[in-house]
C-alpha cells in the first residue's frame, strides 16, 4: 500500500470516529432533553399537587416562568438537533466523495491512458499480492515481462 494510500484511510478513519464521537454527543444530549422534558412535565403537574397541599402561594407565582423557560429550552434543542443533524449529514456526504474519488483515483493509477493496459504501479501491487500467496502455499512462481522498444 502507497504511503498516500495509508495517510488517506488514517484520515477517513479519522472523520469516521469523529462522526461517531458527534453521534454520541447527540444521544447524550437527547437523554438530557428527555430528562428535563420530564421534569417540565412534572412541573405542569405540580399545580394540582401543591393547590392540594397548600403550597400554590409561595411558587404558584414562578410557575409560568418555569413554563416559558421549559418551552425555550425545548425550541432551542430542537434547533441545535437540526443543525447537528445538517452537518453531520454533510460531512458524511464529503466522506462518501472522497472515498469515491480516491477508489476512482487509484483505478486510474494502475491504467495506463495512452494504451489502456496496466501499468507498472498495478503489476507490483498484483506481483506483491502474487509473491506473498506463493511463500504461504510453499509454491513456485513464475513471471513473463516483455517491454517493446519504439512502441
Amino acid at each position: 500500500m502507497h504511503k498516500a494510500e495509508h495517510e488517506a484511510q488514517m484520515r477517513f478513519r479519522g472523520e469516521i470516529e469523529r462522526l461517531e464521537k458527534r453521534d454520541l454527543q447527540l444521544w447524550s444530549i437527547v437523554v438530557l432533553i428527555v430528562l428535563a422534558l420530564s421534569a417540565g412535565l412534572a412541573a405542569l403537574i405540580a399545580p394540582n399537587l401543591m393547590w392540594q397541599l397548600g403550597l400554590l402561594k409561595v411558587w404558584g407565582g414562578l410557575l409560568p416562568q418555569f413554563f416559558f423557560a421549559f418551552v425555550t429550552l425545548v425550541i432551542l434543542f430542537n434547533i441545535y438537533i437540526l443543525q447537528q443533524r445538517r452537518e453531520l449529514h454533510q460531512t458524511r456526504e464529503e466522506l462518501v466523495r472522497q472515498v469515491v474519488y480516491n477508489e476512482a483515483a487509484t483505478r486510474l493509477s494502475m491504467i495506463d491512458p495512452l494504451t489502456d493496459t496496466f501499468n507498472r504501479r498495478y503489476i507490483e501491487e498484483v506481483l506483491s499480492k502474487d509473491l506473498k500467496r506463493a511463500d504461504r502455499l510453499g509454491i513456485s512462481l513464475g513471471c513473463v515481462m516483455i517491454d517493446i522498444d519504439d512502441f
